[in-house]
């Protein structure tokens, strides 16, 4: 496993370099949920990406495949935006990674915008033979939402 310290410069530089991929990674994963384009959003992920979702850390729902997973609106300018923060790599061990971050879920609610929820993502991400990182998998741990989108969720 590469760590942060230790091992000689080429070492050091490549986890540098690799930690630097892997957040960016996070960070397209967010803009492409808002954003899009769909294409951009599914090339987060390795074809055999997978998320599963839990509120306060209990199982709710899972996706087996990356092609089964929901983007967003991909209306720029209409009801919500997705935001990645204090991405934290935990380990880069060869072409495999795990990190954590935070997350804030931001909706628009008439003429002012307010949270709906909030957690964690945590993941393990590998690198493709095109050397980009990926989603391989990813726990979407919720610890807080509006009353609304709670009761939404149990409805499903």
């Amino acid at each position: 496993m590469t760590t942060q310290t230790g091992g000689d410069e080429k070492t050091q530089l490549q986890y540098l370099n690799d930690e630097r991929a892997i957040i960016w990674a996070l960070y397209e994963y967010a803009h492409s949920f808002d954003y899009g384009p769909e294409k951009r959003f599914r090339d987060c992920f390795t074809s055999t990406g997978s998320t599963e979702k839990r509120w306060r850390g209990e199982f709710e729902s899972k996706h087996r495949n990356h092609e089964s997973l929901t983007p967003g609106p991909w209306k720029p300018h209409e009801g919500s935006k997705h935001i990645v923060h204090v991405p934290m790599v935990l380990s880069i061990d060869g072409d495999t990674a795990s990190t954590e971050a935070y997350w804030t879920y931001l909706v628009e609610g008439g003429n002012n915008p307010h949270l709906q929820s909030f957690g964690r993502y945590i993941d393990q991400l590998k690198k493709g033979s095109d050397g980009r990182w990926r989603i391989d998998e990813r726990i979407i741990d919720v610890e807080a939402r509006t009353l609304a989108r709670q009761e939404k969720t149990v409805k499903k």
